[in-house]
């Protein structure tokens, strides 16, 4: 029986995965990015708790989600060896894009949210900034999952999720 997913124009599905192999990876992304949000939300409420301040507090602790992101993504998820350099440079890069979006989704979460319940009549509940932290946690971690795949841990070389060099293969 023929693989349908040998007709899809992403070069990782094609690349001998199956659709098997994909669900088994997004699973590893999945508990991969719960141990990276488990320390960065550990960080987030012993920071936010001890100085009252949630935009400082998710700045720090998507760093340190990141850095545990790293690497369960490396050893445990896309499994991809070699090329750390590149990889780490392209992850750092990606972490970085990715705290920024962060911290102004987290922001102009917790600005609108305000906006809202202020204009209501309520006051600011303590609510809001847990509301901002899992409307921008959410966000991040369906953009970063694309991110991740195609771009930071993509082969070095073997197929894989270059998409570029795909194209130059097939001219």
């Amino acid at each position: 029986m023929e693989n349908f997913t040998q007709h899809l124009p992403m070069p990782a599905i094609r690349g001998g995965k199956g659709l098997t192999g994909l669900l088994l990876e997004g699973l590893r992304y999945f508990l991969g990015a719960c141990a990276g949000l488990a320390s960065d939300w550990a960080v987030w409420t012993v920071l936010f708790m001890a100085t009252g301040e949630p935009i400082a507090a998710q700045a720090v602790s998507r760093t340190v989600g990141a850095v545990v992101a790293y690497w369960m993504f490396r050893k445990f998820c896309f499994r991809t060896g070699g090329g750390v350099a590149a990889q780490a440079r392209r992850f750092i890069a990606a972490a970085a894009a990715s705290w920024l979006l962060s911290v102004t989704v987290f922001t102009a979460l917790s600005c609108l949210l305000s906006l809202l319940v202020r204009g209501a009549g309520f006051g600011a509940p303590h609510w809001l900034p847990l509301a901002a932290k899992i409307g921008s946690d959410g966000f991040t971690f369906a953009v970063n999952y694309f991110v991740m795949k195609f771009w930071v841990f993509v082969p070095e070389s073997g197929g894989g999720a270059d998409l570029a060099g795909a194209d130059r293969q097939a001219a």
